[in-house]
């Protein structure tokens, strides 16, 4: 992917409330596992402020989406198929990303 599909991909209007909507799954499953789960109380933590503080469930989609058009080839090439609106972007695929970045996410601790 070219850098300028890459930059427009992230931009895309389109694309943001479906990582956003991504985000709040991730947060709400964290919300909803067994206690017992290893790294809980970090996830825990993550799931909190991804849902309760003002903003930072968009903040998190926005930097996700970002980091996936940077490196992820499924979303790329998916992205190929219609630049326009980005529906050829699975949503499975947006919420893999999502949840890969969100687990690299909680242990960093941001």
């Amino acid at each position: 992917m070219l850098l300028q599909d890459s930059f427009q991909a992230a931009n895309n209007p389109q694309l943001l409330p479906r990582f956003t909507a991504a985000v709040w799954r991730s947060a709400t499953a964290i919300v909803n596992e067994d206690p017992a789960t290893q790294g809980h109380a970090a996830r825990m933590t993550w799931a909190g402020k991804a849902l309760l503080t003002n903003g930072a469930a968009q903040s998190y989609a926005f930097t996700i989406l970002r980091l996936a058009f940077s490196e992820n080839a499924t979303l790329q090439g998916e992205w190929a198929t219609d630049t326009s609106a980005g529906t050829g972007v699975l949503d499975a695929d947006i919420l893999a990303a999502v949840s890969s970045y969100v687990t690299k996410f909680i242990a960093a601790g941001v």
